[in-house]
C-alpha cells in the first residue's frame, strides 16, 4: 500500500531558464548555466546545467538606420544568432562601407568622409543586412581661394572662388565661416562679384580672413594688358646732322605698365631722310641728313606714333659757289661786257646740308685790279660787272674763314665785246683836214 501511495504523488520539475516537462525533458533558451530542480513532496534535488548556443541561423545588426556627421563615428552592433537569439560567437563578420572607413577593435565603427546618404554593409556567410547612415557637414576647417590662374592681363578682370570645407574635403556653405574679409596689395578685389581686377604688372597676394579663424591666400600673376599707346623717346630732340640720336620705344598698355620693345627695321614706317640702324643691344639708332623738322615715325602691334626731331645744321667742311643753281666751283663761264654773272657762296657740312654765309669777295685778272666790277665785297652773292672784254679769263674769288680754317673757291669768267653802242668813222680829205 505504501508504494502505491508513492506512485500516486508527482514529480514537480522547474529550471531557472528555458523549459522543463513533467518526464523532465529540459528545453533550454539561453546560454549560460542553468538550475534545474526537482522535488518530490517536500524532497528536493537541484542539478546545474550548462547551456552553450545553439546552430547559427540568422544575423542581427543594430542600429539599422542613423544620422551622423563627417565629424562623428557610429558604433555598429553586430551578431550571429542560434535560433533563440543567442549569440553564436566565433562567426566571421565583415563591414564594408559605401564610403568612409571601419575602424575599432572588430572593425564595426564606421567613419564616414562625404556627406549624403552612405549604407554599411554587414555580411555573414550568405547573409547581408544593409544599415542606412545620413552623413551630414561637419565643422568648418579649411577655407580655400582659387582662381585667377596663370598671367592676368592688366586692365581685365578674372574670378576669385572662396570656398569653405570640413576635414573630408566636403564643402560646407561659407555663411559658416562668419564674416570674411580680402585683402590684396595690388589691383582691385571685389566681393559683390567675387571679380578680381588686374591693375600693375607683377605678382601679387589676395588673402582671405575668416571671423572663425581660417585664412589663405592666393599669388596673382599680372602681365602687360592691351597696348594703349606706343612712346619713342629719343637721346636728344634737337641734333646736329653731325650726330647720332638713339630712339628708345616702349609700349604702354591700358593701365600704364610699360615694357622695352625692340622694333624691327620693317617697323619704322617713316624715317624721313635719315638713315636707321637697328643694334643688337638696342636701342635703335637714326642718323639724320637733312635739316629741319625731321618726322620718325613707327608702329608696334596697331599702333601708330611719331616724333619731330629738330636738325640744325653740322660743322662746315666745305665751300660751294653756285651760278645757276648750279654747283659752280672752278668752272669757266663765258659772258659779254653788257652781261652781268651772279655768283653765290654757301657753306657745307658733312651730309652735304648747305646754308648761305657771308664771303669776302674779289676778283683778279693780269689787266684789271680794280674791284669796282664786283657789287658786293662781303656778302653771300656778288655780281660781276665786267667792263673790259679780255681772252684772258678773269678769276672770281670767295673767301670764308671758319674755326681757323680757310675756305676759298673761285669761278673763271671770260669777257667777250658787248653789242655795239657807238659807230666812229674817221676820214681823211685831200686836203688833209679829218670830220
Amino acid at each position: 500500500d505504501y508504494n502505491s501511495l508513492v506512485a500516486s504523488v508527482p514529480v514537480v520539475w522547474s529550471v531557472s531558464s528555458g523549459s522543463i516537462d513533467s518526464t523532465g525533458l529540459f528545453t533550454p533558451t539561453t546560454v549560460g548555466t542553468h538550475t534545474v530542480s526537482a522535488c518530490y513532496g517536500v524532497i528536493c534535488e537541484d542539478e546545474t546545467v550548462t547551456v552553450t548556443p545553439g546552430a547559427p541561423v540568422d544575423l542581427s545588426v543594430t542600429p539599422l538606420s542613423a544620422t551622423i556627421t563627417t565629424d562623428e563615428t557610429l558604433q555598429l552592433t553586430a551578431n550571429v544568432i542560434d535560433q533563440n537569439g543567442n549569440t553564436v560567437l566565433g562567426e566571421s563578420i565583415t563591414f564594408t562601407p559605401s564610403n568612409g572607413t571601419m575602424g575599432g577593435t572588430f572593425g564595426d565603427v564606421f567613419q564616414p568622409y562625404t556627406v549624403g546618404g552612405q549604407t554599411v554593409t554587414v555580411t555573414w556567410g550568405t547573409t547581408s543586412i544593409i544599415v542606412n547612415i545620413l552623413v551630414e557637414l561637419g565643422a568648418p576647417t579649411d577655407i580655400e581661394l582659387t582662381g585667377c590662374s596663370g598671367v592676368v592681363p592688366a586692365g581685365t578682370e578674372c574670378e576669385i572662388t572662396t570656398t569653405l570645407y570640413d576635414q573630408f574635403g566636403n564643402i560646407i556653405p561659407l555663411t559658416e565661416a562668419g564674416a570674411l574679409s580680402y585683402t590684396v596689395n595690388d589691383g582691385l578685389y571685389s566681393e559683390a562679384t567675387n571679380m578680381y581686377f588686374a591693375d600693375n604688372v607683377g605678382t601679387w597676394q589676395l588673402s582671405v580672413n575668416s571671423a572663425i579663424g581660417l585664412a589663405d591666400s592666393i599669388t596673382i600673376q599680372t602681365g602687360h594688358g592691351q597696348m594703349a599707346s606706343l612712346e619713342i623717346i629719343p637721346s636728344a630732340w634737337d641734333i646736329t646732322a653731325d650726330d647720332v640720336i638713339f630712339l628708345n620705344t616702349t609700349r604702354i598698355d591700358v593701365q600704364g605698365n610699360r615694357l622695352t620693345v625692340v622694333l624691327p627695321l620693317e617697323n619704322w614706317t617713316s624715317i624721313s631722310d635719315g638713315a636707321l640702324n637697328i643694334t643688337l643691344d638696342h636701342p635703335v639708332q637714326w642718323i639724320p641728313n637733312g635739316l629741319g623738322g625731321r618726322i620718325i615715325s613707327a608702329q608696334y602691334e596697331t599702333i601708330f606714333e611719331s616724333i619731330t626731331i629738330n636738325v640744325t645744321k653740322g660743322v662746315m667742311v666745305d665751300m660751294v659757289l653756285i651760278v645757276d643753281s648750279q654747283d659752280a666751283d672752278g668752272t669757266t663761264y663765258g659772258m659779254t661786257a653788257d652781261e652781268t654773272l651772279v655768283v653765290k657762296a654757301k657753306a657745307s657740312d658733312g651730309k652735304g646740308n648747305r646754308w648761305t654765309i657771308d664771303v669776302n669777295w674779289t676778283v683778279a685778272h693780269p689787266d684789271w685790279s680794280e674791284q669796282s666790277v664786283l657789287l658786293y665785297t662781303l656778302s653771300d652773292e656778288t655780281e660781276f660787272m665786267p667792263i673790259l672784254s679780255s681772252s684772258t679769263a678773269y678769276v672770281v674769288r670767295a673767301e670764308y674763314t671758319f674755326d681757323g680754317q680757310l675756305f676759298s673757291e673761285v669761278v673763271n669768267v671770260e669777257v667777250s665785246e658787248g653789242i655795239i653802242q657807238v659807230f666812229t668813222m674817221n676820214t681823211i680829205a685831200s686836203n688833209g683836214d679829218t670830220g
